[in-house]
């Protein structure tokens, strides 16, 4: 037979004493089962897993709840380290406006070693002519402009001259030196060439 009943809650029931006089005002021992929320789900299925609160940041375990003041110095944490980000990717945007990084995909470079003849009377040679850099680069046209090249004495003993720079003129580059040689001699240049599209 069906049962007609109202939920009563609020409630709660006392008992007199007699040994001390006083109304006991007396809780009664609930399963979480038989809680029951709102939503129609018990205590048991609402908060049964969890384990208990903890401070710690370190608990590996599953089922422990953060207690609020952890979540609020995480809180913490997580904001100052996003202002960091933010300021690293700020930082990092102005180092690539100041160096130009957008243009590093245009930059080719070189590198080796000739051996050039310098002819007795002279302070300067031809290292390469402007034909010579284009196909080494693989390139239709060039700007002198575009080519930055630097250069070494790879052997002191066959050719004990200084050798000061490259200078373009007359559509090749000259590496240039400070004394007049005396006599013919051979120079190994050794050297890096950069090619990068202004």
């Amino acid at each position: 037979m069906a049962v007609s009943e109202k939920k009563v809650t609020g409630k709660f029931y006392r008992i007199w004493s007699t040994a001390d006089k006083l109304w006991h005002r007396i809780s009664f021992w609930t399963h979480a089962n038989d809680v029951e929320f709102n939503d129609g789900k018990t205590a048991q299925t609402k908060v049964g897993a969890i384990k208990g609160i903890t401070t710690s940041t370190n608990t590996a375990e599953t089922g422990y709840a953060a207690d609020a003041t952890t979540v609020t110095t995480l809180n913490q944490s997580v904001t100052t380290l996003n202002q960091s980000v933010t300021e690293l990717n700020q930082s990092l945007g102005n180092l690539k406006t100041d160096l130009n990084l957008n243009g590093l995909s245009n930059i080719k470079i070189d590198a080796g070693t000739v051996v050039k003849e310098v002819k007795s009377g002279n302070n300067s040679f031809v290292l390469f002519n402007f034909q010579q850099v284009a196909e080494i680069f693989g390139l239709q046209t060039l700007s002198a402009t575009d080519i930055v090249i630097l250069v070494s004495n790879g052997d002191g003993k066959a050719f004990p001259v200084h050798l000061e720079g490259v200078t373009f003129m007359n559509n090749s580059w000259y590496v240039v030196f400070k004394d007049i040689l005396q006599g013919d001699m051979n120079c190994r240049v050794q050297y890096i060439m950069f090619y990068c599209k202004h």
